[in-house]
């Protein structure tokens, strides 16, 4: 081979040598770039999804009411109004069934439901969360509203709040619930509810804080700690609840303080008669066939079962799909010894108990089983209305 070709031959492979290099050189270039937008695309990927979950996140603790510093802010007053009026809710009892109240004078003035304190009690026992009890003599009940009134005979001064005004409440406006849900339990505060107004009536305010039985009576705050109003029935559910506007309590504070009593519990005839200045609360009993079946199914609150009117003993002829009755496990054939510690002797005075009492209220049912006697604990339903 020549030299000439040799050169030729060097520069060539040269030429090729550093044009592969370029290619290669460019090549990576090339995946570096492409290797880099993946990464950059994953980690943009990455930072679009974290922060679509943080805004999820702070969608659903803030919801449309506000933002999360606002929340923060309901918090910490939600906070205050339980810290500053928790130690004058308190239990109301008879001795055989409670409810709730509160106190709002220095003097031990109690504000609770009419039908907490419907019971011939000539006194009651009030029990505070702290342990302390005292006795109260019942005041005047309007039981066309739902709103009773009792004076602790101990003297003061008690741990108590103040009233504030229900005309001011706007729907949707958050307050608080408080009350002794399922009855008093000691060493245990008052279990706290909030939620929001979804109604407001002349009488009445409607919210979505939930109740239970036990906590009829029980205060309704606004977020500055003033009561606006009484708990006083649960509605189609416990998250839609009637409470007794403070209005009702102040137009009447004088009537209720003297110690009238007038007026019927809603879903209740008016009474027949007035016994010791009470208002006495019949059921209200539609006529029946004489062969038909007739249950508790009345007033206010239901159980969920039928009797026959014609029976000597309160037997259990049917039990409704989804009642109270059904879902505690009573049975056809069961027969009612005692209601809330009441004998029971014949169908209608387990009508009459039930009439008593208001939906959501917990009661204690004894019932015979062939040889057995069985004890249920009882929350009573709503009485449907068509």
């Amino acid at each position: 081979m020549l030299s000439s070709d040799v050169e030729a031959s060097s520069i060539s492979a040269t030429v090729r040598s550093s044009s592969r290099a370029v290619w290669l050189f460019r090549l990576g270039c090339v995946l570096r770039f492409a290797v880099w937008l993946i990464l950059a695309g994953a980690s943009l990927s990455v930072v679009a999804k974290v922060d679509a979950q943080s805004k999820a996140s702070t969608s659903l603790t803030t919801g449309s009411t506000g933002s999360l510093d606002e929340w923060r802010k309901r918090e910490a007053a939600v906070q205050q109004v339980v810290e500053d009026v928790t130690d004058a809710v308190v239990a109301i009892t008879d001795g055989e069934s409670f409810g709730s109240g509160v106190i709002v004078s220095p003097d031990g003035l109690v504000l609770t439901a009419g039908h907490v304190i419907i019971s011939r009690a000539t006194e009651f026992t009030i029990l505070l969360p702290n342990g302390r009890t005292a006795t109260a003599k019942p005041l005047g009940k309007n039981l066309n509203q739902d709103a009773g009134m009792l004076q602790i005979k101990e003297a003061g001064p008690w741990p108590h709040v103040e009233l504030g005004d229900a005309s001011r409440l706007r729907r949707g406006e958050w307050v608080v619930a408080l009350g002794h849900s399922g009855g008093h339990d000691l060493g245990r505060r008052p279990p706290v509810r909030i939620g929001r107004i979804i109604q407001m009536e002349r009488e009445a305010v409607t919210s979505d804080c939930p109740i239970i039985g036990g906590d009829s009576g029980g205060p309704l705050f606004t977020l500055e700690g003033q009561v606006v109003g009484i708990h006083s029935s649960i509605g189609e559910s416990i998250a839609e609840n009637r409470h007794v506007s403070i209005q009702s309590f102040l137009r009447d504070w004088d009537r209720l303080k003297s110690g009238e009593s007038w007026g019927h519990l809603p879903g209740t005839r008016p009474p027949d008669s007035e016994e010791g200045g009470a208002a006495r609360r019949p059921p209200r009993v539609r006529p029946q066939p004489e062969s038909a079946p007739t249950g508790p199914s009345v007033g206010s609150a239901v159980l969920g079962v039928e009797m026959d009117s014609q029976d000597t003993q309160p037997i259990l002829k049917i039990i409704k799909p989804n009642s109270a009755a059904a879902r505690v496990g009573l049975r056809v054939g069961d027969i009612v010894e005692s209601f809330n510690g009441i004998a029971i002797t014949s169908p209608q005075s387990l009508v009459e108990q039930i009439g008593s009492k208001r939906a959501g209220d917990s009661v204690k049912v004894v019932v015979r089983r062939g040889t057995e006697r069985i004890e249920y604990q009882i929350i009573l339903g709503q009485l449907e209305t068509k």
